[in-house]
C-alpha cells in the first residue's frame, strides 16, 4: 500500500532540490512535437482536398500566376492599384473554401503586416519632388527604364 506521508516527503525533498516532476522528458516533448506536426500536416491535406477554386488549378499554373502577380504589384504606382491587387487574394480565399482562421494561422497574418510595413513608405510618400539630401548615385542625367525613373542629381 501507499504511504501518503512518505510520498509527501519525497515530493517536498524533490521540490527543495529544484528537481522537475517526472513526465517532462525530452522524449515526451519530441513525441508531442511529432504529433503536432502530423496533426497540422493532416489538416493541410484536408484543406487541399476541399472542392475550391485554387485546389482545382495545376500547381505549375499557380506558380506562374503568382510570379505574374508579383510583377504586376511591383509595377503598381498608386494606392488604388495596390488596393485592387490586395482585393484579389482576399477574394480567392472564400472562393477556395479556406477559412480565414486557417489562412491567418498559417503565418499569413505576419506576412500581411510585413507587406504593409514595407509598402507604406512608398505609397505614403508625399514628397515626390523633394530635395536630395545625400545623393547615393551621381549620374548627372536622368535615367528611365520602363516605368522606373531615376532623376538626375
Amino acid at each position: 500500500m501507499r504511504d501518503p506521508s512518505r510520498e509527501r516527503r519525497f515530493l517536498d525533498t524533490a521540490a527543495s532540490r529544484g528537481l522537475r516532476p517526472a513526465g517532462r522528458t525530452h522524449v515526451e516533448k519530441t513525441l508531442r512535437e511529432l504529433s503536432s506536426f502530423f496533426s497540422r500536416s493532416m489538416f493541410r491535406e484536408e484543406t487541399a482536398r476541399r472542392p475550391g477554386l485554387l485546389q482545382r488549378v495545376d500547381p505549375r499554373a499557380r506558380i506562374l500566376v503568382t510570379l505574374l502577380f508579383l510583377v504586376s504589384v511591383s509595377l503598381a504606382r498608386s494606392i488604388p492599384e495596390l488596393l485592387a491587387h490586395a482585393a484579389l487574394p482576399l477574394a480567392a480565399i472564400p472562393l477556395s473554401r479556406i477559412r480565414p482562421v486557417e489562412f491567418l494561422g498559417a503565418g499569413f497574418l505576419i506576412a500581411i503586416v510585413f507587406s504593409v510595413l514595407m509598402a507604406a513608405p512608398a505609397t505614403l510618400n508625399v514628397f515626390f519632388d523633394g530635395t536630395v539630401i545625400i545623393p547615393l548615385i551621381d549620374n548627372g542625367r536622368e535615367w528611365r527604364y520602363g516605368p522606373y525613373f531615376l532623376p538626375s542629381v
